[in-house]
């Protein structure tokens, strides 16, 4: 992340992210905040492969936001394929043809409008929040050569580690307690695996802790930080400013851990991987949608079939980050 700058009346902030430059230009300093607590990956380590330029004006009930240097076909589509529980977004009927609706939850009023290249949003509930997903994914959209994972990735050694589960399963708990003894951090919530050369690369998003058990020298070094959460209670940092970070550029992936969740003791038992395995795997949606499904589906099965594979049922957040590195790194 560079500094913010004033351009005339915008504010430009450039951020890296996985090696796509973004550029967001706006006058509402609060969404470039809102980037770079929930999404800003770090400093660029070289020159970007491709540059998006955002955007974002506002006035006191909305504003528009336009996009440049890509080729998405339909940013609404974009959008919709995005939806999830926690921002279920849905199309309302237009009346006109060239003109597409999109609104979050039961809302009945259109928070996004957009109609070609230009979309106007209202500023509704988590405006900023969805705005900044919407760009972030844009950027990974220029990523083609990777597949992108709901996932933690940590390293020992030479020995890359994708840790899979669904939200609430302990793949932050988990990365960052490995992360505290010294283990490669790659990233909590999103992982970027190569197939190409079967490389994890790291995606160091600000780590976002949820209320809950946690490993004593992460509790011990944000209670002294004094950091507080936002609004869901989440404590989002980068994880550098917690505990010190071994920083790997990258490691071959050797093993994937399903989580199954928890336990009073941890278990960790070596599988065959097969066809639920695979459908437990959860690439983001642009991963599916700048590479044909079949290939993508042919990406994972490889994947699955030159790795070890286990499943965990997590315990206390220290006894389960003992097993795994008396397991791989003994």
């Amino acid at each position: 992340m560079l500094v913010t700058t004033p351009t005339s009346e915008l504010l430009e902030c450039t951020f890296e992210v996985m090696g796509v430059e973004l550029v967001l230009r706006s006058d509402d300093q609060r969404l470039l905040d809102e980037f770079r607590a929930v999404f800003d990956t770090g400093s660029a380590t070289g020159a970007p492969r491709s540059r998006l330029v955002a955007t974002i004006t506002t006035d006191d009930d909305g504003g528009i936001l336009s996009v440049a240097g890509d080729d998405l076909a339909s940013p609404a589509d974009f959008l919709l394929g995005f939806s999830s529980p926690t921002i279920p977004i849905r199309e309302l009927p237009s009346d006109n043809p060239s003109v597409r609706l999109l609104t979050v939850g039961d809302d009945a009023e259109p928070l996004f409008r957009f109609s070609g290249d230009r979309c106007e949003f209202r500023k509704s509930g988590r405006w900023r929040r969805i705005v900044s997903h919407y760009l972030f994914l844009r950027a990974l959209r220029l990523r083609p050569d990777l597949l992108l994972f709901h996932a933690g990735s940590v390293g020992c050694n030479d020995h890359g580690v994708l840790i899979v589960g669904p939200k609430g399963s302990g793949k932050t708990t988990l990365s960052v307690s490995l992360a505290a003894r010294g283990w490669a951090f790659l990233g909590d919530e999103m992982a970027a695996f190569q197939p190409s050369t079967g490389t994890l690369l790291p995606f160091r998003r600000p780590v976002g802790i949820k209320p809950g058990p946690r490993s004593q020298v992460i509790d011990d070094a944000l209670r002294a930080r004094g950091i507080a959460g936002d609004e869901d209670g989440i404590l989002r940092t980068p994880l550098a400013d917690v505990v010190d970070v071994n920083a790997s550029e990258g490691l071959p992936l050797r093993s994937v851990i399903f989580l199954e969740g928890f336990a009073a003791e941890p278990a960790l038992t070596r599988i065959t991987a097969g066809r639920e395995e695979l459908s437990i795997l959860q690439p983001i949606a642009t991963s599916l949608a700048t590479i044909s499904p079949t290939k993508r589906v042919y990406e994972m099965v490889k994947l699955l079939s030159t790795v070890a594979t286990y499943r965990l049922v997590s315990a206390d957040p220290d006894l389960t980050a003992d097993l795994i590195e008396r397991t791989f790194c003994p």
